[in-house]
């Protein structure tokens, strides 16, 4: 029979609790809250992504070339010289 990693010496201090089955019921230090900030998180990199895009498109509908209208809209300058 194959062996499960979960049960590998290495696998012990990550995974602490096992069911019934011997697999991994949670990984040790696991938190809602870390999964509510990394939620979050992501909620607001999708927000700015679709603001940048708006702001993209009304600056192309506004006649404006491509590379300055996505460096506009992604707040990316040249450094000065």
């Amino acid at each position: 029979m194959i062996q499960s990693s979960c049960r590998a010496a290495s696998f012990d201090k990550t995974y602490q609790v096992l069911d019934v089955s011997g697999r991994s019921a949670r990984p040790a230090g696991f938190s809602p809250w870390s999964i509510a900030t990394k939620l979050r998180t992501i909620w607001d990199a999708l927000r700015e992504g679709i603001a940048a895009h708006r702001q993209y498109e009304h600056l192309r509908w506004m006649r404006v070339p491509h590379d300055a209208a996505i460096k506009q809209a992604l707040g990316i300058s040249h450094p000065k010289k």
